[in-house]
């Protein structure tokens, strides 16, 4: 059991990553850090990140921005149970004894949204890897391989 806990967390990770990568664009410092980017705001940048990087056709940006909207949608869902297991695990944390089995319920009440949070990541990713012909996909891991190391998140670059 805490094998799939694990490689969910990692894949979800992943797909994180992948689309951090994506947006990350040196010209701009900060990316999405320093400023409250809205969802749409994200799904923009990422979308003209890509269109750019990968001369994407123009079915091919409309249906990486249904993909991205349904990202964010997914995310914003995510964001608002944060809220929800922080206050609970504070909750926990204030009663004279902590069990472990009380802190594991709040993380496996949350599993399923996290799973579909996955399964909505890994998806997508196969869907838009599809989309890409062969060239577009060269291009995409070319430029996230070179991007290694410069986005400015990085503890490297501060």
């Amino acid at each position: 059991m805490k094998t799939v806990i694990w490689v969910s967390v990692g894949l979800l990770a992943t797909a994180f990553l992948l689309v951090g990568f994506m947006a990350c664009d040196p010209g701009r410092v900060g990316c999405f850090r320093g400023r409250n980017w809205t969802p749409e705001e994200k799904v923009a940048h990422v979308k003209s990140w890509a269109t750019q990087e990968l001369a994407l056709s123009e079915a091919q940006q409309v249906e990486l921005e249904r993909m991205l909207t349904a990202m964010a949608d997914k995310h914003a869902t995510m964001r608002g149970m944060r809220t929800d297991v922080k206050k609970a695990l504070l909750d926990e944390l204030r009663k004279d004894q902590v069990r472990p089995e009380d802190l594991k319920q709040l993380v496996e009440a949350k599993r399923p949204a996290f799973e579909e949070l996955l399964d909505l990541a890994a998806t997508n990713l196969a869907a838009f890897h599809a989309l890409l012909t062969p060239e577009q996909r060269e291009k995409l891991i070319a430029r996230l391989e070179s991007h290694q190391g410069r986005c400015p998140w990085g503890r490297e670059n501060r």
